[in-house]
């Protein structure tokens, strides 16, 4: 059965997945070398890589009697766009950054302090079996195990997850184009090549073989993803020694609503997870669309349609295609739920849920879907 698998995906690894694959990476090299890294002293990742020492000084959790020192940098430009000197505006960049997330931190509190008096009066009011209390509550609850918002050094994973998991989910995008366009053959590319009758000549064999070929289509997602987030990963974070990477996932600003008491590194891994469920179902409904249609063509269209298309649906709708978890950090940023016949369910679990069902079932289907091709030949 090795052999057979490791066939299966060398019929895969064709010269359009090469390209492809190196595209992506390419892309991803230009993309952060010309937009993410400091050209001068434009960010506090070059205040970084200038004072290193003294940016370490300040890192932590907010002094709140020195982010109100610094208070007064608010009423100034963005020090990143100033022309100062690069002594002056390093001061400038650190003390604006520094105020600004104690900023962030009394605005988490308040939303805690507010939460609670919130609680308080539905309780007052005898509103304990409600939807309402139970959601709040659960938010509260996942809300007071977080970390206050510090002053971090994570540029770097800001803009990692911005390519990640930011409209229109770049990365997302690379993995499902690349599964798309190199699975599509995965059970078509048997009729092109005349042997589908030697494939269904034997219920035996079929069998064998479309294991083989799900398995096959299986470990090529597998490895997409893996190629693709290990290199968004060095190029984004590897040339500034991965700084940030122990931060608390809140004090970027596109998590600043979350849930989830989790590192920089913690989050990409389990956005990585997430990624890899996602393909690992998408490459099943895509095995299933090439025994269906028995067309390379329209299978690549199609899942290539399924990739354009969940970034353009409202979240609720997008679980029900299985390209949702490619753009796994949507599940992280904020705090969602479903509601479940009065409790809350939150939306990540849903959504991975729906994601496994779908592709069980294209699992299931496969095999059924090629057996047909002997009684309704082309």
């Amino acid at each position: 059965m090795k052999h057979l698998i490791g066939f299966e995906l060398r019929k895969l690894l064709i010269l359009r997945v090469w390209i492809i694959l190196a595209a992506a990476i390419g892309f991803t090299a230009f993309w952060f070398i010309s937009t993410a890294y400091p050209k001068g002293m434009n960010s506090i990742l070059a205040v970084y890589k200038a004072e290193p020492e003294r940016v370490k000084q300040l890192i932590g959790p907010v002094d709140p009697q020195l982010a109100e020192k610094y208070a007064y940098r608010l009423d100034e430009e963005r020090a990143e766009d100033s022309d100062k000197p690069d002594e002056e505006k390093i001061t400038a960049i650190l003390e604006q950054h520094y105020t600004v997330t104690g900023y962030q931190a009394n605005l988490f509190k308040q939303e805690v302090l507010e939460a609670q008096q919130k609680i308080a009066r539905m309780e007052e009011r005898g509103e304990q079996n409600t939807f309402a209390y139970r959601d709040l509550s659960k938010w509260l609850t996942m809300w007071g195990s977080l970390e206050l918002p510090g002053f971090y050094v994570t540029e770097d994973w800001l803009h990692l997850f911005l390519y990640t998991s930011g409209f229109p989910g770049v990365c997302g995008v690379w993995i499902g184009l690349l599964l798309a366009f190199g699975l599509a053959p995965l059970f078509a590319g048997e009729t092109v090549s005349r042997m589908d009758a030697l494939i269904l000549s034997s219920p035996s064999g079929r069998l064998r073989i479309v294991a083989a070929k799900t398995a096959a289509a299986v470990l090529f997602a597998v490895c997409s993803v893996t190629l693709i987030f290990a290199s968004t990963l060095l190029i984004a974070c590897l040339p500034f020694g991965f700084i940030g990477w122990d931060a608390p996932l809140n004090d970027l600003y596109p998590t600043w609503a979350t849930p989830y008491h989790l590192n920089m590194l913690q989050a990409f891994i389990l956005q990585y997870g997430i990624a890899l469920i996602g393909a690992i179902s998408f490459a099943v409904v895509i095995g299933l669309l090439s025994a269906l249609l028995r067309s390379s063509i329209s299978t690549s269209l199609i899942a290539a349609g399924m990739v354009i298309a969940h970034l353009f649906l409202n979240d609720r709708w997008s679980v029900l295609l299985p390209t949702f978890l490619l753009n796994s950090g949507r599940l992280l940023q904020s705090y969602s739920t479903y509601n479940w016949f009065g409790y809350p369910v939150l939306y990540a679990p849903f959504a991975l849920a729906c994601t496994l069902i779908i592709g069980i079932l294209a699992a299931l289907l496969s095999p059924v879907t090629f057996s047909r091709w002997r009684r309704s030949p082309s």
